[in-house]
């Protein structure tokens, strides 16, 4: 009858664990703060894991931090939902604090997935099941020989990290809530790496997974919380799945499941959108034992497949036209300047932080602009060369988009916030596409500094002034 009765409340307390959708749903079970051991024991480890509510439908930023004898450390980690009871953990190698030593507990061996389970009382506690660890060498921060102390403190450090017993019970619901959660979130544009990759441009809402090359290992990935494949064993190259995009903004994980030969062997999944192509796997050194990988994609409209062109300008205008998209041109097609008046000149004169630099293959490039986050009513004005072109331009979900026909030579495009929204700073996502490359920049302006983007276009041999 007990174990009747504790199957029942374990089965309803992970019904309750469906993740909402927002950062701050009501059923967001993994979410708050869940502790593993006591403070103030000697010579045992304290840990606290400060989890923050869900964004961009699985991810979940986190603070760890450690806590031995005097020791202690603060790391933050990016989390994603791998099934209803599952967050993996993220690739991560940056301790933002230690004192009073560097102990070198890299944060390789660190990975694997919290298992959300219940107790018979109904509460919750996650447990960590591993992949593979590294081994944690000791530094101290004077380069000298450490002392007994540390020695042991390292030790312990250590064996609480490569442990799969590990467990921590919640403590609190209350969800992270500091700055760092909105870095964690736009990785890698905000300096650190979590296992989020730049954002991909697609101009079709389907396409297909395969496995490639001498790769093993077993892997599942998603599209949005969706599934598309469920433990596939990359050996097998005859599998073919298909992947169906939402329209704007998606998010693409890929979970390892087991490791192949080496971490680094581990799977390469292809992803084949049509008329672009790229891949996933792990065998750069910041992906070395992450357990997951991510890949934001944005699906910015049909295109004709037959078409030559890589990137076909004026076919996707035609069809945003026909989709009653909003375009607005450099310079305008009806010779009209927008009115400016003198606080929107002030603005223009804050000081412009470059986030890019590139060379245009074509005279004219489309600028793609959308809020890869939160729409949170940021809106922004965009000068270019000195004239005008849109002010007070809401930033949304979807991507809006901008036609520019460069001038030869160095084209200044300066982004100016005229707010920051709900949440600051303003910040946006910019693509420029234009024959024959798309190139991603994370647009991040304030009330004291706008962000500029510099595109060189170089006449063609023999040819005049466009």
């Amino acid at each position: 009858m007990r174990l009747l009765t504790f199957l029942i409340v374990t089965l309803l307390f992970l019904q309750h664990s469906v993740v909402a959708q927002t950062g701050n749903g009501a059923n967001d079970r993994f979410r708050g703060m869940w502790e593993y051991g006591k403070a103030g024991e000697t010579d045992k480890v304290h840990a606290k894991l400060h989890i923050a509510g869900v964004q961009d439908h699985i991810l979940y930023p986190a603070k760890l931090t450690l806590t031995v004898n005097e020791y202690t450390s603060t790391c933050y980690l990016l989390l994603a939902k791998k099934s209803i009871r599952q967050l993996a953990i993220g690739s991560q190698r940056n301790i933002i604090e230690e004192t009073p030593f560097t102990a070198g507990a890299s944060m390789h061996q660190f990975n694997g997935v919290f298992d959300l389970s219940a107790d018979r009382s109904g509460g919750g506690f996650l447990t960590i099941n591993r992949l593979r660890y590294s081994q944690v060498k000791l530094r101290n921060q004077k380069k000298d020989k450490p002392d007994a102390r540390h020695a042991t403190t390292a030790t312990l450090l250590f064996n609480f990290l490569e442990n799969d017993a590990v467990r921590f019970t919640k403590t609190s619901d209350s969800a992270w809530d500091e700055p760092a959660v909105f870095d964690i979130l736009h990785s890698p544009y905000s300096g650190f790496y979590y296992g989020k990759r730049d954002t991909f441009g697609v101009k079709s809402l389907t396409g297909v997974t395969k496995f490639s090359g001498k790769h093993t290992g077993i892997v599942s990935a998603s599209v949005n919380g969706r599934t598309i494949f469920d433990h596939a064993y990359a050996r097998d190259k005859r599998i073919v799945n298909e992947i169906k995009l939402d329209t704007g903004a998606n998010l693409i994980a890929l979970f390892v499941e087991e490791y192949g030969k080496k971490p680094a062997q581990t799977v390469q999944m292809d992803l084949d959108f049509y008329t672009h192509q790229t891949a996933l796997h792990f065998a750069d050194k910041k992906d070395d034992r992450a357990t997951f990988i991510l890949l934001p994609v944005t699906y910015f409209g049909p295109i004709d497949t037959a078409s030559p062109k890589l990137n076909n300008l004026k076919l996707m205008m035609e069809q945003m036209v026909q989709n009653r998209e909003t375009i607005y041109y450099y310079p305008d097609t009806d010779g009209q300047q927008v009115s400016v008046n003198e606080d929107v000149q002030r603005k223009l004169l804050r000081e412009a932080t470059v986030v890019g630099n590139m060379t245009a293959t074509s005279r004219e490039v489309l600028l793609g602009l959308w809020d890869d986050a939160v729409e949170d009513g940021d809106s922004i004005s965009l000068n270019i060369n000195g004239t005008w072109v849109v002010q007070g331009m809401p930033v949304l979900k979807r991507p809006q988009f901008i036609s520019v026909k460069l001038n030869a030579g160095v084209n200044k495009i300066i982004f100016i916030a005229d707010n920051q929204g709900s949440i600051i700073p303003n910040t946006s996502m910019l693509e420029i596409i234009d024959e024959r490359q798309r190139k991603s920049y994370k647009i991040n302006t304030d009330y004291f500094q706008n962000n500029l983007i510099n595109i060189l276009y170089e006449l063609p041999p023999g040819k005049g002034s466009p």
